[in-house]
């Protein structure tokens, strides 16, 4: 629903055909490779050589919704003092398609708030002031950011809209994070009570 002004794809090392996918789009994507230093540097790298004043990132295993960038970037446009947008994020197991996560009976159940990087579109101006996404950190490290970013005053708002598919798998690394995750995300969002909705 809003055109973006650049796609770049930070390719982490990775073994799957990723490159020669992308290089068939080379008029429309921008690759950059990387020798496999996990998904904070790989997020860093491309918000290094992002040129837009808006970046949403999208990670891997996720789909991001068709009205995404469109409504994310209207609310940050029509509130100047929102620093990032969150939107929320519908589960999806490996082997569904799009199209039956929509037709799905139990979407609502599916429907979590996007505490995640897929979910998010952040002013450029944020990592100007608050830093990069922590490398240190295989799992976690956005919301260790988002934390670190907040109780510095940086501000957030949530859409009440799904803006990502977010695929659940084994090998996600979001599943092997335990309950820390889990707590983290929650302090955030209790400390996130006064920012807007």
């Amino acid at each position: 629903s809003r055109k973006v002004d650049e796609i770049l794809v930070v390719d982490d090392g990775s073994t799957d055909g990723t490159v020669r996918i992308v290089e068939r789009h080379a008029d429309k994507i921008k690759l950059l490779p990387q020798a496999h230093a996990g998904p904070a540097a790989a997020r860093n790298r491309g918000i290094r050589f992002a040129s837009g004043e808006h970046i949403a990132l999208l990670d891997a295993d996720d789909i991001m919704l068709p009205d995404r960038i469109g409504l994310q970037a209207a609310r940050l446009d029509d509130n100047p003092e929102i620093d990032i947008i969150l939107g929320n994020q519908i589960l999806f197991r490996q082997g569904e398609t799009p199209s039956e996560v929509a037709a799905s009976a139990d979407i609502r159940s599916r429907t979590r708030p996007g505490f995640l990087p897929s979910a998010a579109l952040i002013r450029r101006s944020t990592f100007e002031t608050h830093g990069a996404f922590p490398e240190d950190q295989q799992i976690g490290d956005f919301v260790q950011w988002l934390k670190k970013a907040q109780q510095a005053g940086c501000r957030y708002s949530v859409l009440d809209v799904p803006v990502v598919l977010r695929r659940v798998h084994q090998s996600s690394l979001s599943r092997s994070a335990g309950p820390g995750y889990a707590n983290l995300v929650a302090a955030i969002r209790k400390q996130g009570k006064g920012n807007l909705r």
